[in-house]
């Protein structure tokens, strides 16, 4: 079985709970009183802002470099480029290999609605040849031959490519990499090819439980958000249409969306700064600025789930043996958030298992095996918060105790409000995971710090 419980935030109590159930397909409703309309998370963040020193700034302008830890022996130099393309530099003399990544501040929510799927299909299509690099595969090949990995992903709000390579390699593959950012071909004789690769990675993942959990959330969303829109594409949403093809509208989105300014590159190997800088300077500095943020829409996304829709309990049918019991809250989004971390302080509050707490009870009643909470798809303006537990078979009968039992523990959260001792060793325990974490391979850290550089300020995209 498998459960999940939606709510509009922590400041109105009322739920959606969808289920997933293996045997069979549960539908009830669930309703709770409301609570006082002011947001709950808003005042989390209010307290920690105060807690913290009183601060919501997100940007330093006598600080442009990032804060490292002491134990952090990475050298790192942060640029802009005069094309805005913002750059960190990492030298590490012990790095086993050199890696590079590129997030472009576009995704899935930015797909036009008449072509749905054009984000992912123009991350397939990017790597199929430039005018410096006309063979399709050539890239590719490259890398391997030099013993190194490539990748690529769409998310909601960012693409991001990346890979790894020996030392001797990286200027080479670097200058291949950032061809595709200046002067693809999008080759029409490869566009059906592409099509029918996306459509098959839609087709493979039909059965999938993820995807298919995906999916109920998007048939549950607000129509109108775009995080209820398909995402991955298919031989029918890129189909050639009689005024205009596939390609047409994958080039227009390639030069409304992939400028300099939505961007940012990390490039890590065991160069020196100066040499690192210079390679950027070369190669990085020809990708066009195409005054992309004119033609962003900045209005924020309309409501999640529509007026009255919540709460609602929804029964999904698993492919796999699964018992879970998911409850979703609708909150609010943004770099702030970020920063100050009330998600993860609410988190830590349902999720730890000292005696008294919700999840310790959970076991002591043998309800629940596993409990995790934080955000889930997230979006430029808004998430889900969402609380996972694994059931037991005595959990899966005990599932109304179960949501009785959170939501005292959540108006408990709301009586006993913020605790400065609780944040203060959270507090310690992030700074030391900062000062003593362990050294991330350089493929992981390269496609990590690019998508820091798009959520946090310059000092705070290592912490």
């Amino acid at each position: 079985m498998n459960c999940f419980i939606f709510f509009p935030g922590f400041w109105r109590v009322a739920a959606v709970l969808v289920g997933i159930f293996h045997s069979h397909l549960v539908i009830a409703q669930s309703s709770f009183a409301d609570q006082k309309q002011d947001s709950f998370v808003a005042q989390v963040n209010s307290d920690l802002v105060g807690l913290m020193g009183g601060t919501e700034s997100l940007l330093d302008p006598f600080n442009i470099q990032p804060a490292k830890s002491d134990q952090d022996k990475r050298e790192y130099r942060y640029l802009v480029l005069p094309n805005q393309l913002r750059v960190l530099l990492i030298s590490d003399t012990e790095a086993q290999s050199s890696a590079a990544a590129i997030n472009v501040a576009v995704g899935a929510n930015h797909n036009p609605a008449d072509r749905l799927g054009l984000a992912h299909f123009l991350e397939h299509m990017l790597f199929l040849g430039t005018e410096k690099y006309p063979l399709p595969g050539e890239y590719q090949q490259f890398i391997s031959q030099q013993g190194g990995t490539h990748n690529a992903s769409t998310a909601a709000e960012n693409t991001q490519y990346f890979f790894t390579i020996k030392h001797k390699s990286f200027e080479p593959a670097l200058d291949r990499f950032v061809q595709f950012f200046i002067a693809p071909l999008f080759n029409d004789i490869y566009v059906d090819r592409e099509r029918q690769a996306v459509n098959a990675e839609f087709s493979a993942k039909l059965r999938d439980d993820f995807r298919r959990e995906w999916d109920v959330y998007r048939e549950l969303m607000n129509p109108e958000h775009p995080g209820s829109k398909f995402a991955v594409g298919n031989s029918q949403t890129l189909a050639d249409r009689d005024t205009v093809s596939v390609r047409e509208d994958l080039i227009a989105f390639y030069q409304t969306h992939y400028s300099a300014e939505k961007m940012t590159v990390v490039l890590l190997s065991n160069q020196p700064l100066s040499q690192l800088q210079l390679w950027a300077e070369q190669k990085f500095l020809s990708i066009p600025k195409r005054n992309a943020e004119k033609q962003e829409v900045t209005a924020a996304y309309p409501s999640m789930f529509e007026k009255d829709f919540l709460p609602a309990t929804i029964g999904i049918q698993p492919e796999k043996e699964i018992h879970k019991l998911t409850f979703s809250f609708p909150v609010p989004q943004s770099k702030k958030l970020l920063v100050n971390k009330p998600y993860d302080y609410i988190a830590h509050l349902l999720g730890h298992e000292n005696k008294g707490s919700f999840l310790s009870i959970l076991k002591e009643l043998g309800w629940a095996e596993t409990l995790t909470a934080g955000l889930a798809y997230p979006s430029r303006d808004d998430a889900l918060f969402q609380i996972n537990i694994q059931l037991t078979p005595t959990g899966v009968k005990a599932r109304d105790q179960i949501v009785s039992l959170l939501f005292f523990t959540i108006q408990k959260i709301r009586d006993t409000g913020i605790e400065a001792w609780r944040y203060n060793e959270l507090q310690v325990m992030g700074k030391n995971k900062f000062q003593f974490d362990e050294k991330k391979s350089p493929i992981e850290t390269v496609s990590t710090l690019a998508q820091n550089m798009q959520d946090y300020a310059v000092q705070d995209i290592l912490r």
